[in-house]
């Protein structure tokens, strides 16, 4: 690609303007898109414009360009960055078949959150669980689990995260390496439970695991 087929646009609402100082007078962006000329162009939105991924201040005050393969046939794909948030969107063009828009959130927060600790206590039953959050993912520990009288399900706590699907972890304990009970934690729920299968007559049960949070 050379410099002549590098164009810089600026789009805003019914009127489209590039160095060249050709106007289009509408407020479609697929009509400006169709109107750009082959190569790369470099716009902006202003409010209101149409057609956008969606009719929020995010993508009325966005910035993306167009990418045309030819002059002739209707071949190209918009790509928008939106504004004050970690969206892009893209639609594409061919043979004048629109596609619809796909949006894309890239989550880059990778500090974690406050370790949240609970000491739970219950007749002859104790653990000690941790977790916390970071970048959409939910990480769980439960330490020292002790339980010397079979006692079906116990509720682990209420409020956690809750995950995109089911999470079912077996419960190992580390004297004799059997499995005494399931974690489990169900889609879209907030309620993480331990359901015992065996009495633990010695040692204690430990367990690690993370899972995708539900948006």
């Amino acid at each position: 690609m050379n410099h002549k087929q590098l164009q810089t646009n600026v789009l805003i609402w019914k009127e489209y303007k590039n160095i060249n100082g050709k106007t289009f007078v509408d407020g479609s962006i697929k009509e400006f898109a169709i109107n750009c000329k082959k190569g790369i162009t470099v716009f902006s939105t202003g409010a209101p414009s149409l057609e956008l991924p969606e009719q929020t201040t995010e993508w009325q005050y966005a910035s993306g360009y167009v990418m045309r393969r030819d002059e002739t046939g209707i071949n190209l794909t918009i790509v928008l960055y939106s504004r004050k948030t970690n969206k892009t969107a893209k639609i594409c063009c061919v043979e004048n078949e629109w596609s619809d828009w796909a949006i894309d959130v890239k989550n880059s927060d990778l500090t974690p959150s406050n370790i949240i600790v609970k000491n739970i206590t219950l007749d002859n039953f104790y653990c000690e669980l941790r977790y916390f959050t970071m970048n959409n993912v939910c990480y769980v520990s439960i330490d020292g689990l002790y339980n010397s009288v079979t006692i079906g399900e116990v509720i682990l706590g209420t409020d956690f995260p809750k995950p995109l699907t089911g999470v079912f972890q077996p419960m190992v304990n580390d004297n004799s390496g059997d499995c005494v009970g399931i974690v489990f934690i169900s889609s879209n729920s907030d309620t993480l439970k331990y359901r015992a299968r065996k009495v633990v007559s010695s040692g204690k049960g430990y367990i690690s695991f993370s899972y995708v949070i539900s948006k």
